[in-house]
């Protein structure tokens, strides 16, 4: 069995048995300072490192998963009477969705673009072909967003973010957040996204993109490329994720990883050295994709195509 099964099987199971002790008050976890005692999760992971076997592997995500489904959850019944929305007098306004637009018009002049964009929790997808620069539609009844942009040198920079940093637990259940965002296909893009508890779903394969930087949170995340550039350089940096990269076969790719616990499904590629991987096509390919992943406790799947 997978590791990541493992440990998200540990973590559920003792996620709910911590809820439900405390929601019939068969434990107090009221005086649980669990934030003091969560780096025993870093040694966890640190003895995984150290014994690589995957015996040791499985054992460790499944203590990992209960410690950290254990002392999460434990918080958050100790904090659940004083966990309220920011602003207490005006919940109902989270009931009610709110939909906006937002663009940038095209602009014949601009080449290359970077875009900084931020989904903290919820839906997030991503795909191009639109004949403005930039364009997002969002669904929402916990946030509203922000899009501003600047232009230096015939470059154009962007950032689509929350507008609202903090949003606490209580009051989640029912709540949406989605945002869709289209890009031009036009220019070149540097793309630097940060997904925190959320699924994002990024079709870059029709359109040109440099480099696509992504650092994400506990998410579910499915990116496709293209090969409409000649390289392409993307960045990933997962904590408990899910990550699936769709590469075109044509393209030639070289995988580095830096993995403690993850599970890792790489088609047609072959480790050249520790935490290096190639495609079979790597040497002869005119156009190339140079992928890092840096995960803790993620699933890690490439796929051609």
């Amino acid at each position: 069995m997978k590791t990541g099964t493992l440990f998200w099987g540990g973590f559920l199971l003792s996620s709910g048995c911590v809820l439900l002790l405390g929601n019939y008050g068969l434990v107090d976890f009221g005086n649980f300072e669990w934030f003091k005692i969560t780096p025993v999760a870093l040694i966890l992971i640190g003895i995984a490192v150290l014994f690589p076997k995957d015996n040791v592997k499985a054992v460790i995500a499944i203590l990992s998963g209960i410690f950290l489904g254990t002392t999460i959850f434990a918080g958050i019944q100790s904090s659940t009477d004083s966990c309220t929305w920011e602003i207490h007098n005006k919940n109902k306004r989270h009931h009610s969705f709110n939909k906006m637009n937002y663009t940038i018009e095209s602009d014949s002049s601009i080449s290359q673009a970077e875009a900084s964009i931020s989904m903290g929790v919820g839906e997030l997808i991503i795909n191009g072909g639109n004949d403005f620069l930039f364009s997002a539609a969002t669904k929402s009844n916990i946030s509203n967003f922000s899009l501003t942009d600047t232009t230096i040198n015939g470059k154009r920079t962007l950032w689509f973010e929350p507008k609202e940093k903090n949003i606490s637990l209580s009051g989640f259940q029912g709540n949406h957040n989605e945002a869709t965002i289209q890009l031009s296909n036009s220019i070149l893009w540097k793309l630097n996204l940060d997904i925190g508890a959320a699924d994002a779903d990024i079709d870059v394969s029709n359109i040109k993109v440099e480099s696509l930087d992504i650092d994400a949170g506990v998410a579910d995340v499915d990116i496709k490329i293209g090969e409409l550039q000649e390289n392409i350089k993307i960045t990933y940096d997962g904590g408990a994720s899910s990550v699936r990269l769709h590469i075109p076969k044509n393209l030639g790719c070289e995988i580095h990883i830096q993995q403690a616990l993850s599970d890792i499904n790489f088609d047609n590629f072959t480790e050249t050295s520790e935490g290096i991987y190639q495609s079979d096509n790597y040497g002869k390919a005119t156009k190339r994709a140079l992928v890092s992943f840096d995960v803790g406790v993620s699933d890690v799947e490439v796929v051609r195509y």
